[in-house]
């Protein structure tokens, strides 16, 4: 049986990243793709992935700083807040009990429920 061998360098980058880890580690043939280390970073924490929306997802690819991707390294390395959490998938919390709640409010006001949702979020990082 042949086994593959496995590659960390996303994580090294990652640590390099979040953790602001000494200098950079890899050569731009071993960083891995832009949506690998988007989609890994923001499943990291949830206000990591607020700014990868915020950025990266809304005005950084309409420039093609996505293609480059040790200047992308850097950028996330200066914005980034340190994090030394362990790396795991962000689960989704239920719905059940607040859906029905939501969709009379959103036909009352005639908006959606993303909508809803979205401004019990928002409010609730305000109170925060």
């Amino acid at each position: 049986m042949v086994k593959k061998t496995y590659n960390d360098d996303l994580f090294v980058h990652m640590d390099w990243i979040l953790k602001k880890k000494g200098k950079e580690p890899l050569t731009e043939e071993s960083i891995p793709h832009s949506f690998i280390l988007n989609r890994w970073l923001s499943m990291v924490d949830s206000s990591v992935a607020l700014i990868i929306n915020a950025t990266t997802n809304k005005w950084i690819v309409n420039r093609g700083i996505c293609s480059d991707k040790m200047l992308l390294g850097k950028f996330y390395k200066k914005i980034m807040p340190k994090i030394f959490k362990k790396y795991s998938y962000i689960k989704k919390s239920s719905k059940e009990k607040s859906q029905n709640e939501y969709e009379s409010i959103a036909k009352t006001k005639e908006i959606s429920v993303r909508e809803i949702e979205f401004y019990e979020k928002t409010l609730a990082e305000l109170k925060q």
